[in-house]
């Protein structure tokens, strides 16, 4: 019998939540529902075409992981892998289920899949919606570089998008962020 001072029914609740969540992140391999997903959530200037994405997702460039229940698409991240970090493309939750836990269970078990350093961008900081994106990655222990620099261009006649590197669980020197941003702009962001 269970002493009542070991478990509580919070813990119980919390540990079932947990284990829930791990079993609902798996690899997606239906690259058409996850370009329409990702259009729902980006603007087209950050969201390269759907048949560069498909030749790309083809040749095993990246993965796509998505957070699942009851067989719908809640959430959704990009990860590729390269041999001294892991970079986050994309991630986005539907707008439907936003302020719920997903974005942060889905964060929380990247961090746990990926055994490298942890990159992404983010939009400079203008307003309260990205002063609120970078908020919830250092939430999650995501650390802001001062890095700032222009994506270079997922599409023909698209404004400049401003992007500063976030990086888990630590930040990288510039010469590393360079390195970062040459590699990134050769395999992420060329066409070749």
């Amino acid at each position: 019998m269970l002493n009542k001072a070991s478990f509580s029914f919070g813990m119980i609740t919390n540990m079932l939540k947990y284990f829930r969540v791990m079993t609902m992140i798996k690899e997606i391999h239906d690259i058409k529902e996850t370009y329409k997903f990702l259009q729902k959530a980006f603007d087209p200037s950050e969201l390269r075409e759907y048949a560069w994405m498909k030749a790309i997702y083809d040749q095993n460039k990246f993965k796509i992981y998505g957070y699942v229940d009851n067989n719908q698409l809640l959430g959704i991240i990009t990860l590729w892998e390269f041999n001294d970090y892991d970079y986050i493309e994309h991630f986005a939750v539907d707008e439907n289920y936003r302020g719920q836990g997903i974005g942060s269970q889905i964060i929380e078990d990247i961090k746990q899949l990926c055994d490298k350093p942890i990159v992404l961008e983010v939009e400079e900081i203008v307003d309260d919606m990205t002063k609120n994106r970078v908020h919830f990655y250092e939430k999650h222990g995501f650390q802001l570089s001062s890095y700032l620099f222009i994506q270079p261009p997922l599409r023909e006649n698209v404004k400049d998008v401003p992007l500063i590197y976030m990086s888990y669980p630590r930040l990288f020197n510039n010469e590393m962020y360079d390195k970062i941003f040459d590699e990134l702009k050769n395999k992420v962001y060329s066409r070749s």
